[in-house]
């Protein structure tokens, strides 16, 4: 089975910096590998808690911000107006916005990650690149010194719209009928040969991994070996998993999809990768949904009740089937705790002027 990922180099801009596989041809940029959509990009998605806390311990400012490897799939279950993927919500809409599109089996996807991190690690390599590339590239200042301060790896991220979304445009070669579960085959098949990686990649010192409260403590100053990933859990690399929760409101599908992450872990087949699930909330109350889905457009505030329920929300239900199946399959390992975790947040675009709450 193959999934479409796509590549948006407007959108992916501080790739153009600091990924050595981003080739610049005649002010356009291209990855030098046709298969391949996923880039090395700054994190700016952090907020100033964690500015303080853990890059002003390290040397890092205002403006200089650590990394992520990131893979952004076709295809979305969601409309969201505001939505930062919007070029990519259909094979139609990412063709027409100049996106690269390419079709990769879970094996390959979990090679081109390990790839990406190997090409990290020969640190002279990727500052000599940088170099060459803010001579011929203006928009590429400023790569070499932020490069230079060695910042952290944060994360491997799983974006665009919803991961687990597929159709008939977004996978190929695929046995299963069910197009949920062939994808959710896939992302498990993923997780396995991609955690096999990265414990290669611990194993020959091609990635280091530190524990973000040994940051807050002090006990890292910034002075070890590019690229060192800070962990939400002991010598794991983390997996943001982004969701919008829709499929998971199916019990079936949560449980399906978590159990068998729980089989490979039992069988210590996911022991260097932690896996978190990034549950996007499209506004906290069911108004502020159908204001995200452009069913009620502006949303007007006098017309407001806020004597609403908590489970009228229609993305609720996935996110309490997440909870609860994790929880009970950590009553059974504790441990498991460690291989897998759920974060919800507020979707792109809830500033002051437009939310409710």
């Amino acid at each position: 089975m193959k999934k479409a990922f796509v590549w948006d180099p407007v959108m992916r801009s501080s790739a153009r910096k600091y990924d050595p596989c981003i080739l610049l041809e005649r002010n356009k940029c291209k990855i030098k590998c046709d298969n391949c959509s996923i880039t090395l990009i700054a994190d700016r998605f952090l907020g100033k808690e964690f500015q303080r806390e853990i890059l002003g311990k390290i040397g890092g400012g205002k403006g200089r911000y650590p990394y992520a490897i990131i893979a952004d799939g076709l295809g979305c279950n969601l409309r969201c107006w505001f939505c930062y993927a919007y070029k990519f919500l259909t094979k139609k809409s990412a063709e027409s916005s100049g996106c690269h599109i390419s079709y990769i089996s879970p094996s390959e996807l979990a090679r081109q990650f390990g790839c990406k991190i190997e090409k990290m690690s020969n640190y002279d390599e990727l500052l000599g690149i940088a170099q060459s590339k803010e001579l011929t590239d203006k928009e590429c200042k400023g790569a070499v010194k932020h490069l230079q301060m060695k910042l952290p790896l944060m994360r491997i991220r799983i974006s665009g719209g919803e991961p687990l979304f597929s159709n008939n445009n977004t996978i190929t070669e695929s046995t299963n009928p069910n197009p949920i579960k062939a994808t959710i085959d896939y992302w498990l098949t993923f997780f396995m040969e991609f955690d096999r990686i990265v414990g290669d990649l611990k194993k020959t010192n091609r990635l280091y991994i530190i524990e973000k409260e040994k940051v807050k403590n002090k006990e890292w100053g910034g002075n070890l070996p590019f690229p060192t990933s800070l962990a939400e859990r002991s010598g794991r690399l983390n997996i943001r998993f982004d969701t919008n929760g829709i499929i998971f409101a199916n019990e079936e599908i949560t449980r399906l999809f978590i159990g068998e992450l729980f089989k490979l872990f039992r069988e210590k087949k996911i022991s260097n990768i932690f896996i978190e699930f990034d549950y996007s909330f499209k506004g906290a109350t069911p108004i502020e949904y159908y204001w995200s889905q452009r069913r009620e457009l502006p949303v007007d505030s006098s017309k407001i009740s806020f004597d609403f329920e908590l489970n009228e929300h229609p993305q609720i239900l996935g996110y309490f089937n997440i909870l609860h199946i994790i929880n009970e399959y950590c009553s059974i390992d504790v441990d498991f705790n460690n291989c897998i975790g759920i974060t919800a947040e507020r979707g792109i675009n809830h500033s002051m002027p437009e939310r409710t709450y």
